[in-house]
């Protein structure tokens, strides 16, 4: 909940987690900015930035 409130104004955050959690919308609620850079069948990689 709180990793937005960690980055300096440019921060980016990384975060891998497996695909059947719900991380990707939370992140998108959270954050400016959110690429996912690796789609896995098991995982996910994602940059997040912009905290909102």
């Amino acid at each position: 909940r709180d990793a937005g409130t960690f980055l300096a104004e440019n921060g980016k955050i990384l975060v891998v987690f497996n695909r059947h959690l719900p991380y990707l919308g939370w992140l998108r609620k959270r954050f400016a900015r959110v690429d996912v850079l690796d789609d896995e069948t098991a995982y996910l990689v994602v940059c997040a930035a912009g905290p909102r």
